[in-house]
C-alpha cells in the first residue's frame, strides 16, 4: 500500500472538477482512430471522479472503491484529509494499492479494439503503476530467491526441502491475503500481466520470477504454465528486454523449471527457440552469476531430456559458451556458478562410445583444463566433484575422436586430479 505525503497530493493534476475535462485533450487522438473501430466504453471501466477510462486504477483502503490514482489524490488534496467520494466515508489513511483486476479488464477491452484510443487518453499505453503488481508477485519473487539459495546449501535434498517449505508458505500467504486456495490458479493472471505490459521490464521480470517459482519442481503447474501460453510469453519478454540481466535470469529459470523431467516440454522449448535464447543469455550476461547459473541449468535440463538433439545446433553451440563462462567464473571463485556450468557440460557430453561431438568441442575449446581446475578448486564440494568426474568420463568414453579425447584428459592431469 502507498502512503502519499502532502507534497505528492499537492502535485497531482487537477482532475477532480470538470467531469470529462481530460477527455477534451484526447478528442483529436480519439477521432484519429479508424471509423470502424468505435467502441462504447463500459461504465465499470470509467473512474467515478473523472468519468474517463481507468489508466492507473487504485483501490482505496477502508472502502475498497476504485478510482484513478491522480483523481483520488487530487480529491484528498482539496479536502485536506482522506475521504471516499462515492460512499462519503471518512478514511483512516491515504493508503492505496493498484487494482490489477481493473487494469487487466482495461487491457482486455483495448485488445478487442486494437486501434481505439479511449476518450481522455493521449495514447493507448497506460502508465506503469507505482507499486509492485501484487502481494502474490512479491511472495513468488521471495520464494524464488529462497529456492535458489537452497541449492547452495547441502545439495539437492536441501534444495527440495527449501522449495517444498516455501511453496507451502507461499500458498498459505496467498490464501490468507488474497483469498486464493491454490497458487496455481494465478498462473493465467501472471501470464496475462506479461502479455498486457510488454514494455515494462520491471513488471516482466517480476512476472517471470513468479512463473519460475510456480513451475519449480511441480509437474502440474508446469503443464498449466505451458497450456496458458507462459512459455511463449516468457520468451517474448526475454526477446523484448534482452539487455535486462535480472529479467533474463528469471526467464532462464522458467525455462529450466519447465524443461525439468519432461521431454515433451523440453521439445516445445527447443522448437520455440528457447535454446537459442538461453545461449544468448550466457553470451550477453556472462558476468552475472545468477543469469549464468539459471542458463546453465536450463541447458542441462534440456540436454538430459533431448538426447537426440544434444549434438545438434543450437544445443551444441552452447558447449563452447558454457566453457567460456566456466573459465570466467573459475577466476572469480564462484563455486555455485562453476558447479552448474560443469553440470551442463556433463549433460551435454553424454552419449554412446564415440558418438559425442560435444565432447570433442570440450577438448578443443580448452574445457578439459577448466574442468580439472574446478576439481582442484573445491575438493569439499562433492556435488561439484561428481559433475566434473562424470564430464571427464563422458569425454573419454563418448568423444567423437576417442584417442584425441583420452590423450587430452591424461595430458592435462585429469587422472591425477580425480585420484587426489
Amino acid at each position: 500500500a502507498e502512503q502519499p505525503a502532502a507534497p505528492d497530493l499537492a502535485g497531482a493534476p487537477d482532475l477532480a472538477s470538470g467531469g470529462r475535462e481530460r477527455a477534451l485533450q484526447g478528442d483529436a487522438v480519439a477521432k484519429a482512430a479508424p471509423p470502424g473501430d468505435v467502441a462504447d466504453e463500459p461504465p465499470h471501466l470509467l473512474c467515478p471522479i473523472t468519468h474517463v477510462m481507468f489508466q492507473d486504477p487504485v483501490a482505496v483502503s477502508g472502502s475498497g472503491q476504485t478510482y484513478e490514482r491522480a483523481a483520488i489524490f487530487e480529491h484528498w488534496r482539496r479536502r485536506g484529509r482522506p475521504h471516499d467520494p462515492l460512499t462519503n466515508m471518512e478514511l483512516k489513511s491515504f493508503a492505496v494499492k493498484t487494482n490489477w483486476d481493473k487494469r487487466l479488464e482495461v487491457a482486455e477491452f483495448l485488445s478487442r479494439h486494437s486501434s481505439y484510443v479511449p476518450d481522455g487518453w493521449s495514447g493507448r499505453e497506460p502508465p506503469e503503476p507505482r507499486e509492485g503488481p501484487s502481494l502474490l508477485f512479491l511472495v513468488l519473487r521471495a520464494s524464488y530467491w529462497w529456492n535458489a539459495a537452497g541449492s547452495s546449501w547441502h545439495g539437492l535434498l536441501a534444495f527440495a526441502v527449501a522449495g517444498l517449505v516455501m511453496a507451502i508458505i507461499c500458498e498459505w500467504i496467498a490464501t490468507l491475503f488474497l483469498g486464493a486456495t491454490d497458487v496455481a490458479g494465478h498462473i493465467d493472471k501472471v501470464v496475462h500481466v506479461l502479455r498486457s505490459y510488454p514494455r515494462s521490464a520491471w513488471i516482466q521480470a517480476n512476472a517471470c520470477a513468479g512463473l519460475a517459482n510456480l513451475a519449480f519442481n511441480d509437474d502440474e503447474r508446469s503443464e498449466e504454465t505451458m497450456r496458458s501460453g507462459g512459455l511463449g510469453a516468457v520468451l517474448e519478454a526475454m526477446r523484448n528486454h534482452s539487455k535486462q540481466t535480472e529479467l533474463q535470469a528469471y526467464g532462464c529459470a522458467v525455462v529450466a523449471n519447465l524443461a525439468h523431467g519432461s521431454a515433451r516440454r523440453s521439445l516445445a522449448i527447443a522448437d520455440a527457440g528457447g535454446v537459442e535464447r538461453v545461449v544468448e543469455v550466457l553470451q550477453r550476461h556472462r558476468h552475472s552469476a545468477m543469469a549464468v547459473r539459471n542458463a546453465c541449468t536450463a541447458l542441462e535440463q534440456m540436454a538430459l531430456q533431448l538426447p537426440e538433439r544434444r549434438n545438434e545446433v543450437p544445443l551444441a553451440d552452447g558447449v563452447s559458451t558454457v566453457i567460456d563462462v566456466l573459465g570466467l567464473h573459475l577466476s572469480a571463485g564462484d563455486t555455485w556458478v562453476v558447479r552448474t556450468a560443469c553440470a551442463a557440460l556433463e549433460a551435454l557430453t553424454i552419449g554412446g562410445r564415440g558418438e559425442s561431438a560435444n565432447a570433442l568441442v570440450v577438448v578443443r575449446s580448452g574445457g578439459i583444463r577448466h574442468i580439472i581446475d574446478a576439481i582442484r578448486g573445491d575438493t569439499r564440494d562433492l556435488l561439484l566433484q561428481g559433475h566434473c568426474a562424470s564430464a571427464l568420463a563422458n569425454v573419454i568414453v563418448a568423444g567423437a575422436a576417442p584417442d584425441e579425447c583420452i590423450e587430452e584428459v591424461a595430458g592435462a592431469g585429469g587422472v591425477d586430479a580425480l585420484i587426489s
